[in-house]
């Protein structure tokens, strides 16, 4: 596979990341047009010498198909939603959104029909084609990626959100189904085909999954600038920011081409240059460059030499190296081998166990035999800084056969952890690499303790309705999600229908404690942190597979942080309104001071036009210290609606199934009806 060049030419503009788009303006258009938003904030119309001027700051760009064969333009700003024809030269809709619209999908979604969907602050807006608001949901933080795909082969498209909380979300219609956890904030989706999508991360990182199960992953220094299916359905194309790019295998993220390119990307998309030809891969540079792509498929199959002379000569190096390492090892002596050999049977163990006293877990290496180690190197995601933890004996000191490493988890999430165990004797040269695997459960931030124990109970809690546990039954969830050190304390009779489970949170001067309340088959969850509750409730529901689970949820601390941010929010609703009247006023002002100081010019009246330029400055400074007020007031009702919105999704993960659904529906209501009181008593009790 390689890379030829189709077409070049320059938008003399610098251009902004992702805000690019290739649409058929015109109904009889025999090619795409190229529309990109520039530095300065002007939607660029490729071939077109005029430009689309946006007060608001453009953040995102997409397309909507109209019947007539064309496309028109959808702009995401800060602050509203617009939908552009360029043919007829017309706005055909525009709508304010709040806190702003950072990405947009565009298709068919369940019984909603065609969409325009807009990521926004821990909410998702759904439009129709004539504007109206029909669809609305919430995440769990700000929506950064969104794709459509029918995952589940249903004929239905899932809706697929990624946010700057780490997560991947799919939603059926507006219930969340799936939650995925990743290690860094997801920046781009696509779906892919069937049940397969692929995502891009902030680390670099770049993978695919098929629903839930994650084919492959890589990672890479730089960041990615845009992925997408190029050049046939079983490849993926990814462009980097610094100009690198890769075609991989779908199935198996084998890299089949690399290519680098001078200069830093702004983009890529896939285009037509004309009816008759294939999809192109269009690349724009941010200084305005745009250069067309397609792939050249070789006349033989005869790989590159040069290609084959860098990988051949890279094997022929590390069998050198390893050779070296065996003819070194022959010309110790027998008795200095002997004596620092290390056994070829020799084996790590890693085991996990909880220190109560510190309030931490402790992943314990051992290596039999009695062979020192000499070095720890562990890869994990989530845990350390960087994604890895190196330890390293000093040489000069005795080494042992064992090192505790204390681990500290910061999200409830199950974590791959990767152990390079460096084995060897201080006295020789020679040293073995052992490598090993643990998996930490998901909740291991909690720690399983006597049911004897005196612990305070926390004054938060929630209690589950509409089903019956058995002490026996949750004992077999608590040991595959948290960890569990005596197993006796999990040996409960069948016929138990009364108990509770005790654990203590594994943090750092941190006296938090989580109990699972079990009393006549009925279920209480006593914690104070609202989002680990939430989550252990999806888990328990996922491990029992409830389809519908309604509960009362009882947050003193919760309910009075979200009173508190309603009441906010009804002074900043106050404080813009007043100083949207108040601005109007000064406005009109402004207009009158300037007629009366033409007009006192025109009659010769210098002093009088110069009072009212004087107080024209006034009103002018004055309307100034408005609109600054108004943006700060602006920026803290966004700021609230965020934190309200994170609120309603994770109240609504206190439920399952349709229960979920109405707590997010009637949140909704209430937000448009700007009866806000109501919220804290919809997440209390739920809604039906």
């Amino acid at each position: 596979m390689k890379l030829k060049p189709t077409f070049s030419y320059s938008l003399n503009s610098r251009i902004l990341a992702g805000c690019i788009v290739s649409a058929r303006i015109e109904p009889t258009a025999t090619k795409e047009t190229l529309i990109a938003v520039s530095a300065s904030n002007k939607v660029i119309i490729q071939g077109v010498e005029s430009s689309l001027h946006i007060s608001d700051r453009v953040r995102c760009l997409s397309l909507l198909p109209l019947e007539d064969n064309r496309d028109a333009i959808v702009v995401g700003t800060d602050s509203h939603l617009i939908v552009y024809d360029a043919h007829d030269n017309i706005t055909l809709f525009q709508r304010e959104v709040p806190d702003g619209v950072n990405c947009i999908a565009i298709g068919s979604l369940a019984k909603f029909g065609t969409l325009i969907l807009c990521g926004g602050n821990c909410a998702i807006w759904g439009f129709n084609r004539s504007g109206d608001d029909v669809f609305w949901t919430v995440t769990g933080d700000l929506v950064t990626a969104l794709a459509l795909g029918d995952i589940d082969g249903d004929e239905e498209n899932e809706l697929i959100v990624g946010s700057q909380d780490y997560e991947i979300r799919l939603f059926k219609g507006d219930l969340m189904r799936e939650e995925i956890i990743e290690i860094d904030v997801v920046i781009s989706l696509c779906h892919i085909r069937d049940s397969l999508y692929a995502y891009a991360l902030g680390n670099g990182s770049v993978g695919v999954y098929d629903n839930t199960t994650r084919l492959w992953r890589t990672k890479s220094k730089v960041n990615i600038a845009s992925i997408m299916v190029f050049p046939t359905s079983d490849y993926l194309a990814c462009v980097w920011a610094a100009g690198k790019i890769d075609i991989r295998r779908i199935a198996s993220g084998e890299d089949v081409m690399k290519e680098q390119l001078n200069g830093e990307l702004s983009g890529a998309i896939l285009s037509k240059s004309s009816i008759e030809r294939s999809h192109e891969l269009t690349i724009v540079y941010n200084d305005g460059k745009v250069r067309g792509m397609e792939m050249e498929q070789p006349e033989d199959d005869q790989l590159d030499p040069a290609l084959l002379l860098r990988e051949f000569g890279q094997k022929k190096h590390n069998l050198l190296v390893e050779l070296n390492n065996f003819e070194q090892e022959e010309r110790v002596g027998i008795e200095e081998a002997s004596e620092y050999r290390i056994p070829a049977n020799t084996q790590v163990k890693t085991m996990l166990h909880v220190n109560i006293p510190e309030r931490r877990i402790e992943l314990e290496i051992l290596a039999d035999q009695k062979v020192p180690i000499r070095g720890i190197v562990i890869l994990a995601e989530g845990i350390f800084d960087g994604e890895s933890f190196v330890q390293l004996q000093d040489s000069n000191i005795e080494s042992y056969d064992s090192m505790i490493i204390p681990i500290y988890p910061v999200k409830d999430m199950h974590i791959e952890m990767h152990v390079h165990s460096i084995l060897g004797y201080p006295q020789s040269d020679m040293v073995n690499l052992v490598l090993s695997r643990h998996r930490l459960p998901r909740f291991s931030r909690f720690a399983l303790i006597s049911s004897s124990d005196d612990v305070p109970y926390p004054e938060s809690k929630v209690e589950l309705k509409d089903v019956e546990i058995r002490p026996s039954l949750l004992a077999d969830w608590i040991q595959g999600q948290i960890i569990v050190t005596n197993s006796e304390q999990l040996s409960l009779p069948i016929e138990l229908l009364d108990f509770q489970f005790k654990f203590v949170r594994c943090q750092p001067c941190d006296k938090a404690y989580l109990i699972l309340h079990i009393e006549s088959g009925k279920l209480t969850i006593f914690c104070d942190e609202l989002e680990a509750t939430s989550s252990i409730i999806q888990s328990i529901a996922l491990f029992f597979s409830w389809d519908k689970l309604s509960s009362h949820a009882v947050f003193p601390k919760e309910f009075d942080r979200i009173n508190k941010i309603i009441s906010d929010m009804d002074h900043m609703y106050e404080v813009r309104d007043r100083l949207g009247t108040d601005i109007s006023e000064k406005h009109s002002l402004l207009k009158e001071m300037i007629l009366r100081a033409e007009d006192s010019i025109a009659i010769d009246e210098m002093i009088l036009g110069r009072k009212y330029y004087s107080r024209l400055r006034n009103v002018e400074r004055a309307v100034r210290q408005d609109y600054l007020i108004g943006a700060n007031n602006h920026e803290t009702l966004v700021t609230s609606l965020r934190a309200l919105h994170k609120m309603i999704e994770i109240a609504s993960k206190l439920r399952v199934g349709l229960p979920s659904q109405a707590v997010v529906s009637a949140c909704r209501d209430a937000i448009a009806n700007e009866n806000l009181i109501l919220i804290p008593t919809i997440i209390e009790f739920g809604a039906m």
